[in-house]
């Protein structure tokens, strides 16, 4: 492991677009990752990396903390929930296994949902099963709040 918290085969790279890369200043995506490091009391900003194999490999995750203890993915689709917005989130869930797996292991990892993408961790899913089974925080962003998916009312 690096310094930071990183493995060896992990480079950082910095955004060309500033600290907070894609997502301007009335982003929704912004909006939820300035909570959820409220929340938990952590800097989270967007991220780009660079794996160290033979391809080059780059991966971004939406939010981390500087020192690869947190990574986050926002999934804040607006509108029905389709199975084209639950593949994204599965395919989030599988990018944050294995960023903790390959990049930072033992770092803490974040799904953050919008309302109404809470339908897919509904109580007889395989997704709500699968996320503490494979160690990922669920957290649902209404516009002002976030909140754990286990504490929502």
């Amino acid at each position: 492991m690096t310094a930071a918290g990183f493995s060896d085969d992990i480079a950082l790279e910095t955004d060309r677009q500033g600290e907070w890369g894609r997502f301007p200043d009335d982003a929704p995506e912004r909006a939820a990752l300035m909570e959820l490091s409220r929340e938990l009391a952590i800097p989270l900003r967007p991220l780009r990396m660079r794996v160290r194999t033979q391809e080059g490999s780059r991966v971004e995750v939406d939010g981390a903390a500087s020192d690869g203890s947190v990574f986050v993915q926002v999934s804040l689709r607006r509108g029905d929930f389709t199975s084209q917005h639950r593949n994204k989130i599965m395919a989030d869930m599988f990018k944050l296994s294995w960023l903790r797996t390959a990049a930072a292991p033992g770092a803490r990892a974040i799904l953050c949902i919008g309302v109404n993408a809470a339908a897919a961790f509904r109580p007889g899913g395989w997704l709500p099963r699968a996320a503490p089974d494979m160690h990922i925080e669920v957290w649902v962003w209404d516009g002002e709040r976030i909140v754990g998916l286990a504490s929502r009312p």
